[in-house]
């Protein structure tokens, strides 16, 4: 991710990727004692690319989850994260800066 984001434009100072998972065990019961057991697993991904121009800091954030298991991956590949970055982008033509530079 780190190489495809900076590969797409010089001006990317810094590629943040971040993997969540979770799991679940939930036991519900009723005042007549029956119940009903689930096991959930979460995970989630997700990407912030920042790029620096002429003092500003421009960040861009994208991910994506659900309640399932590793089988999110088989529908979703992380490494695109960085190309729906580039297609926000070219859809905007004057991203509004976030902070000044130090």
């Amino acid at each position: 991710m780190d190489e495809a984001a900076r590969a797409y434009d010089p001006k990317v100072s810094q590629v943040q990727a971040s993997y969540y998972q979770m799991r679940r065990r939930v036991w519900i019961y009723n005042t007549e004692g029956v119940y009903a057991e689930d096991d959930r697993h979460i995970v989630e991904m997700r990407g912030t690319v920042f790029a620096r121009k002429n003092g500003i800091i421009q960040r861009a954030s994208q991910g994506f989850g659900g309640q399932m298991g590793l089988e999110l991956f088989e529908n979703n590949d992380p490494w695109r994260l960085s190309e729906n970055w580039r297609n926000r982008r070219s859809g905007c033509s004057t991203p509004a800066p976030l902070l000044p530079a130090r």
